[in-house]
């Protein structure tokens, strides 16, 4: 994709007046292809070496936080935001 940035760092100033640095892992636009409307993806990578794959899901929830930290730097796009936990080690995407 065009818009795909990897290890994208983006710097703000949070509610309390400190710098904070935010370092996303994968951000990109989708298109849908029948309607046309984009979409912003953000894509946290997480390594994990736990066999019970059951247990991701609980394990991505986790990151619900930090993943909306990250898309509320994109607020001013007015699109669509969809975020997800990537399990390198199990190649499985949990949207969140």
């Amino acid at each position: 994709r065009n818009s795909r940035q990897s290890e994208l760092s983006i710097s703000n100033i949070d509610a309390l007046g400190e710098a904070q640095e935010q370092r996303l892992d994968l951000t990109f636009i989708e298109q849908d292809k029948v309607t046309g409307e984009e979409t912003r993806w953000i894509v946290d990578y997480k390594l994990t070496f736990s066999d019970d794959v059951s247990d991701l899901n609980l394990h991505a929830e986790q990151h619900r936080a930090q993943l909306s930290r990250y898309a509320a730097l994109f607020e001013h796009e007015g699109l669509p935001i969809q975020t997800a936990v990537f399990y390198l080690t199990h190649g499985k995407l949990i949207l969140l």
